[in-house]
């Protein structure tokens, strides 16, 4: 079975949260691919989904752009600039670490 379209949202979205507590458990995502027979991409937008960093790279990227972004005076493309990302993805960090409760100051 690659997918089952007659799956409602409700069922796919309770899959989705069984691949992210897959990959959280810290399994990889090209075993949770597997196990669930379903693409690599489907598990990255299941963790994103669900609040789970799990790639290495990812998680000290992440905790770099999080430690710039309590520096008030560092503007998001400063950031994204010494980092070597994206603006939108110092964006979406932001938006993650805030909806995790995280104390973000403003910037000037």
């Amino acid at each position: 079975m690659l997918y089952d379209f007659s799956m409602n949202h409700e069922l796919a979205r309770e899959r989705r949260k069984l691949i992210a507590d897959y990959v959280a458990e810290g399994r990889s995502h090209r075993d949770a691919a597997k196990k669930f027979n379903v693409c690599p991409a489907l598990v990255s937008n299941a963790c994103i989904e669900h609040g789970i960093l799990s790639q290495i790279r990812a998680k000290n990227i992440t905790l770099e752009i999080i430690a710039d972004l309590q520096n008030a005076n560092l503007s998001r493309s400063q950031i994204a600039s010494k980092r070597k990302v994206t603006v939108s993805a110092v964006r979406a960090v932001l938006k993650r670490a805030k909806k995790a409760g995280l104390k973000i100051p403003p910037r000037s």
